[in-house]
């Protein structure tokens, strides 16, 4: 048996993943998603304290074997305070040349992720 959690309503998934270069400069590439749907081999329950406006990051709440997020409408970096406006110029150029390709050749790498799940959700079982 499987089960599969899934948001109601459009834009309700937001993404977030943090990047750190060696000096522990950090950058996130944030997402907005109006779908999201994840899968589990372990019941899903939702938690009673569970606020629907602020949402529930899905991966550490659960035991995921796996999720997808489906039209994203909504993708920005968002620079930590300690690198400067030329810095942020050059990650951007480099993003935008070779997507995060260009993240890693400016020693950026991938520290952690959330994916929040917000509003109403659904769950159901599946074969």
């Amino acid at each position: 048996m499987e089960y599969k959690l899934s948001t109601v309503d459009s834009k309700c998934v937001h993404e977030s993943e943090r990047y750190v270069n060696e000096s522990g400069q950090q950058i996130i590439f944030s997402r907005l998603w109006r779908w999201g749907i994840a899968y589990s081999h372990d019941p899903i329950e939702i938690p009673d304290d569970y606020d629907p406006e602020e949402g529930i990051d899905i991966y550490d709440e659960f035991d995921l074997s796996d999720s997808e997020e489906d039209d994203c409408c909504v993708e920005e970096l968002i620079f930590y305070p300690d690198i400067d406006t030329k810095q942020e110029k050059k990650i951007m150029k480099a993003y935008e040349k070779d997507g995060f390709e260009g993240l890693d050749a400016l020693g950026f790498h991938p520290l952690d992720r959330e994916v929040i799940y917000k509003g109403e959700l659904n769950i159901e079982e599946i074969e």
